[in-house]
């Protein structure tokens, strides 16, 4: 089991609010909006629901009129804002084992996301995923800060010289795409329609670079903390809400069981049977979401019936118009059709 619920802790609510009075901006009206009190932030490891930093988030974009709160904010992570896991992290002897490390208890202090790692001879795999369902502004602001601070305090914590490497977005390039250019070597991918995670791919050499401060002491014992907080694993949420946020998301191809079990390193028949207690079958749920995709891209864009087939993840348009005629008791084409004629 994975610790997963929709929670931060309250120092990251902090974190972003600092921010906002470095531009000058009142907390109050912010703090009113995600209704948030400073007896709630007063204690950092307070976990606050995720639900009011979405509405930090749209308090501070909606005040700011900025697209890369996101960006700022991955600049501004230290390694103390991530407590003890960042105290060990800091004072690892390289950046394989703080990689290692990070993924191993990154649920017990962010338990609405999941680091994966993975290296293998060639290059090594990092990657940031959500195990909870959030807004698309929550989504591009974690997205960015992960991306980010990997970049910062990942990747130039060591004396080495940063090796050319992949990021992959999941989002359309924003306005401020030219602000990745403090990532290089970076090459930035941004890719709207694909699965919800930060994908990083760096030279596997890289992962043996050193970092200068290390400890190997510190990090045992802030080993020995971490592990007893992850023994207190908790799963809460509604798989369904999170499932939905996939499929919505996914738009390029078409989501199996098996994906988004592999998510949340979960057997297929684990995640089937939470669904169900949920009332809800992964089948139905797909074709549902694909097909309202479906119907807003007809009646929202000027594309082509195949054009549409291809977004939504199928190889034939013919199995599409079979699929939507089933569904909505008409082809695209007169589905259309009948919207123009309202």
């Amino acid at each position: 089991m994975i610790a997963r619920t929709a929670v931060l802790p309250a120092r990251y609510f902090s974190f972003v609010l600092s921010y906002t009075d470095e531009l000058g901006l009142p907390c109050r009206p912010l703090m009113r909006a995600a209704g948030l009190s400073r007896a709630q932030l007063a204690v950092a490891d307070a976990r606050l629901p995720l639900t009011r930093f979405n509405s930090l988030v749209a308090a501070v974009n909606t005040a700011t009129g900025r697209t890369d709160l996101g960006f700022e904010l991955g600049l501004r992570v230290t390694y103390r804002l991530h407590d003890k896991l960042g105290d060990a992290l800091e004072h690892c002897r390289d950046l394989d084992q703080a990689l290692r490390l990070c993924s191993r208890y990154f649920p017990s202090i962010t338990p609405s996301y999941l680091m994966e790692y993975h290296r293998g001879p060639r290059l090594a795999r990092v990657c940031f995923r959500p195990t909870v369902a959030m807004p698309v502004e929550t989504l591009t602001v974690l997205s960015e800060t992960h991306a980010v601070s990997f970049h910062r305090l990942g990747l130039r914590a060591t004396p080495n010289r940063i090796p050319e490497y992949e990021l992959r977005m999941p989002m359309p390039r924003p306005a401020h795409f030219a602000r990745y250019r403090q990532l290089a070597p970076a090459r930035v991918h941004f890719e709207p329609g694909a699965l919800p995670e930060v994908r990083i791919e760096v030279p596997s050499e890289f992962m043996d670079s050193a970092f200068q401060s290390h400890d190997p002491q510190l990090v045992t014992e802030r080993q020995l903390h971490l592990s007893r907080a992850l023994q207190a694993t908790f799963d809460t949420g509604r798989y369904g809400d999170w499932l939905k946020m996939l499929l919505h998301h996914a738009e390029g191809y078409q989501l199996k069981l098996a994906d988004a079990a592999s998510a949340l390193h979960l057997p297929p028949h684990t995640l089937a049977r939470r669904l169900a207690a949920e009332g809800i079958e992964f089948r139905e749920l797909a074709n549902a979401v694909r097909m309202q995709r479906a119907a807003n891209m007809l009646a929202a864009s000027d594309a082509t019936v195949g054009e549409v087939a291809a977004r939504l993840g199928y190889t034939h348009a013919s199995n599409f118009i079979s699929a939507f005629r089933a569904r909505q008791g008409i082809s695209p084409r007169k589905y259309r059709q009948s919207l123009k004629n309202r």
